[in-house]
């Protein structure tokens, strides 16, 4: 049965630690076979951080949910993480996936989950009833697995549960943010220290700026985009051989050439750090040394007006487009003075609370680039 909202804090309440089954991470049962460069796939790119000399098998994950279980989980909440899997074809790329969420402990191979997390549970001096268990992949007509259901104190699943009314435990439907992340927007957001930890994105935001306030006709000269979940689908990607991978959109990329060839200025700013970003700003014609600002984290708002003065605009002459909290500051920025601030359709819930902001209709590493630009046409007629 499914849990009522009402009771979840009171459940959280009791929490000690964090497990994650890897099936709620990601599907195994799908790899990507990509290639030993760049992979077109349809209407979708496939860059990875390095060339290899043969193709390869990757898994890819959402990096909403990466950013709950380091972020929000961890570094707020100070809950430890484990994760769990049965699986251990993939175990490199899990591990690198942990890794990179800051996660330490994973443990692959598991068949039986329930005694697992019996002798776990006891080694580090809390019960069954201390666990957040994120499953999809619990095989209910099994005891153990039942009883694993019955024992800890919240389970996070989907709706294959639905049909053990015994078994209470969260639905969290597949949605663009991921399960990780789906959970944390219901159920973690609300909590003051959460509050105050997004509002860390909000603290450079300076008084109204004068150029802003300009009642003259906008004159859009540069596009600012962020690269995770706008300029992608939202995914790392890792592969077998160890490298990284972000998937883009070839629509986005056409879209995005024909802007810099206008003699617009297009800029990337990020709070990633990896090189495949880099190859992608290559590949939309810019120079990545003077148009991409990487690990930029919460710092955007310091970022932009360095773009700013670097090409020598004012802040009304540049569009944003942004889909995460690291991205509220930037576009609240320039909103709040009446430009032109974007989000592609899985925009976070804050973002796409922003009074003024400008949904796109196609979701990141879809076609959300695109959609600006076409948007922008409008926008800058509809105010000539």
């Amino acid at each position: 049965m499914t849990l009522p909202a009402s009771t979840i804090s009171a459940h959280l309440a009791s929490i000690r630690c964090v497990v994650i089954d890897m099936s709620i991470l990601c599907n195994a049962e799908q790899p990507l076979s990509l290639g030993p460069t760049v992979t077109r796939e349809g209407d979708f790119l496939y860059i990875p951080d390095e060339d290899a000399a043969e193709a390869t098998n990757a898994l890819s994950f959402k990096t909403y949910d990466g950013f709950a279980i380091r972020n929000l989980f961890q570094d707020v909440l100070h809950l430890p993480i484990c994760v769990i899997t049965s699986d251990t074809r993939y175990e490199t790329i899990y591990r690198r996936r942990c890794a990179a969420m800051h996660v330490s402990e994973i443990f692959c191979g598991i068949s039986n989950k329930f005694t697992f997390l019996q002798n776990y549970s006891q080694k580090h001096g809390f019960a069954l009833k201390n666990i957040l268990l994120f499953d999809r992949n619990l095989f209910l007509h099994s005891i153990q697995d039942r009883q694993l259901a019955a024992s800890v104190g919240l389970l996070v699943g989907a709706d294959a549960f639905s049909t053990y009314e015994s078994v209470p435990y969260v639905n969290i439907a597949p949605e663009p943010h991921g399960y990780v992340r789906g959970f944390s927007h219901r159920y973690l957001e609300p909590m003051t220290s959460i509050q105050a930890y997004h509002a860390q994105t909000r603290e450079e935001k300076a008084q109204p700026i004068p150029e802003l306030l300009s009642t003259e006709s906008p004159m859009i000269r540069a596009l600012v985009l962020d690269i995770d979940g706008t300029c992608t689908n939202a995914c790392r990607i890792f592969s077998q051989d160890g490298r990284e991978w972000k998937r883009f959109c070839q629509r986005d990329l056409r879209a995005l050439r024909q802007w810099v060839d206008a003699g617009k200025i297009l800029c990337f700013l990020t709070g990633d750090g990896s090189n495949n970003i880099v190859r992608w700003a290559e590949t939309c014609g810019v120079d990545p040394s003077q148009q991409l600002i990487r690990d930029a984290a919460h710092l955007k708002v310091q970022y932009l007006r360095q773009m700013a003065t670097q090409f020598h605009l004012q802040l009304r002459e540049i569009t944003y487009m942004g889909d995460d909290t690291n991205d509220l500051g930037v576009l609240e920025h320039i909103a709040e003075q009446g430009g032109f601030a974007a989000c592609p359709q899985n925009a976070v819930p804050q973002i796409l609370a922003i009074p003024g902001i400008h949904l796109m209709p196609s979701y990141g590493g879809n076609g959300a680039c695109a959609d600006v630009i076409a948007a922008l046409a409008g926008y800058l007629g509809k105010n000539k």
